[in-house]
């Protein structure tokens, strides 16, 4: 997995999918301060555990489960001090839920 070790502060300057897009959006729009790694899709808790040590700071990977019928939100958090969103990158330093 290919990490980019340039620890960056704000939105990136290329196109992203629309679901990234409207994560900056909306960390812009409440003015919520964040960094960010860019680097391809972390698959394990060893691949977070790589971005957490770029990254300087504590993030989780989150599993969605659903049974067909009923959805469950299983999370598997190793320390408080953040939450990642969807892009695997992106850390929140309020530890603020979009």
């Amino acid at each position: 997995m290919h990490i980019d070790p340039t620890v960056y502060t704000g939105r990136p300057s290329d196109q992203r999918i629309p679901q990234e897009e409207a994560i900056y959006d909306k960390l812009e729009e409440l003015s919520i301060p964040f960094t960010r790694v860019d680097h391809d899709h972390a698959d394990t808790m060893e691949d977070c555990l790589r971005i957490e040590s770029v990254l300087g700071g504590k993030i989780c990977k989150n599993l969605f489960l659903c049974n067909g019928v009923l959805p469950a939100v299983l999370r598997r958090r190793r320390a408080h001090g953040g939450v990642s969103a969807h892009h695997p990158g992106l850390r929140l330093r309020s530890g603020a839920a979009l």
